[in-house]
Order: structure tokens, then sequence, then C-alpha cells
């Protein structure tokens, strides 16, 4: 009997070894970059220290944040906010939209002939006029 409870107890340790999760290991910083130590209490995160995948993280305005875990280098762009994990995998970073520092501005696809001309002041008289062309009115 005691045989089973030593390789349950080793079987269980192998276990917990084989899928604990690897912590992430901070490159550096640049910018504000904070991380959630407790609910609702944000800390800043400097370079050398190690972030659990779900350490939720916080980055600034122009900041970015480069972690190193497993062989690999991940860097978190700026004003990304969520779990280590989830913005290292990048599955929030690319479902982000918005402008960025450094935009440029595109062309159009709209023809210049299908706009009304009017002023770039919205009155109730322009409302009014276009919601009446919206409804079929009977006389």
């Amino acid at each position: 009997m005691n045989k089973k409870i030593i390789f349950a107890a080793v079987m269980m340790f192998a276990a917990a070894v084989l899928f604990a999760e690897a912590p992430y290991v901070v490159k550096s910083v640049t910018g504000t970059v904070r991380y959630e130590a407790a609910p609702g209490q944000w800390k800043a995160v400097v370079p050398g220290m190690a972030l659990a995948p779900s350490a939720r993280v916080n980055t600034g305005f122009n900041s970015v944040l480069v972690l190193f875990q497993g062989g690999k280098s991940h860097s978190i762009a700026a004003m990304q906010k969520d779990t280590v994990e989830q913005l290292c995998a990048g599955r929030v970073a690319s479902s982000r939209g918005g402008i960025r520092m450094g935009s440029k501005v595109s062309k159009s696809s709209v023809s210049s002939g299908s706009l009304k001309k009017r002023s770039s002041v919205s009155t109730a008289s322009t409302r009014a006029s276009d919601a009446a062309e919206e409804m079929d009115w009977e006389e």
C-alpha cells in the first residue's frame, strides 16, 4: 500500500512540474509599463524581473516591453493591457484598431462626385432635410 501512495505522489509531482507555467523575464522596458501586483494595485515593471504568464500588464503611450521566455523574445507594443500570455501570443494586439503614432494618411476610396455639397456645420435644418429625404410622405 505504501508503494501505491509513493507512486501517486511522484506522479502528481511530475505532472505539476510538467504543466507549470514558465515565467517571462523582462529584457527591457521603454516608457511606462506597469503590472497588476494585486487587484487594483499597479507597480512598475523593471528589467530582470520575472512575470507569470497570467500577470496583467499595461503599456503606456510610446512604451515597449520586451520579454524573454523559452528561447524566444516577445515585444509588446504601446497602449496594450492584458495578460502577458495573451499579449505575447498576439491575440489582443492584432484585434485592436485605431490610429498609431507615425501613421500615414491613405487616399479615400469614395469618389468626390458621390458626396453631397454642404457646409461643415450641422444644424437642425440640415438634420431635418436629411430625415425628410429618407421618409415617404403621404399627402
